[in-house]
């Protein structure tokens, strides 16, 4: 299930987005919890990184994930070679994704 199937009381899809009914200002996305990423495929898990403005694919990972020491350097590399500062609830969302990712694709990897 993509964060855009997502049905959420309140909420109507804007098509850029998820929007509060009555809430034009609102900021029309429903972001991730802790534990949605370890339901969700790899495309989707790219496809919500990329949504951030992120360029990211295996081969990008591959190349960060042997060059740095934990996620955390991985997400600070990955936005700096994107040229995008991901803050706020963006950047949760974007860490979940790196993390379950790294976890599926680099098991022996120590972050």
């Amino acid at each position: 299930m993509s964060v855009k199937d997502k049905q959420v009381s309140g909420l109507m899809d804007t098509g850029s987005g998820l929007a509060w009914s009555g809430c034009p200002e609102s900021d029309t996305v429903v972001h991730l919890r802790e534990g949605d990423a370890e339901k969700m495929g790899d495309e989707e898990l790219l496809d919500v990184i990329a949504g951030l403005g992120v360029a990211c694919d295996r081969a990008v990972l591959d190349e960060l994930v042997l060059a740095s020491a934990s996620s955390d350097e991985v997400f600070q590399r990955l936005a700096e070679v994107s040229g995008v500062d991901v803050e706020g609830y963006d950047a949760d969302d974007m860490m979940y994704c790196l993390i379950e990712l790294c976890h599926r694709w680099y098991p022996d990897w120590v972050s």
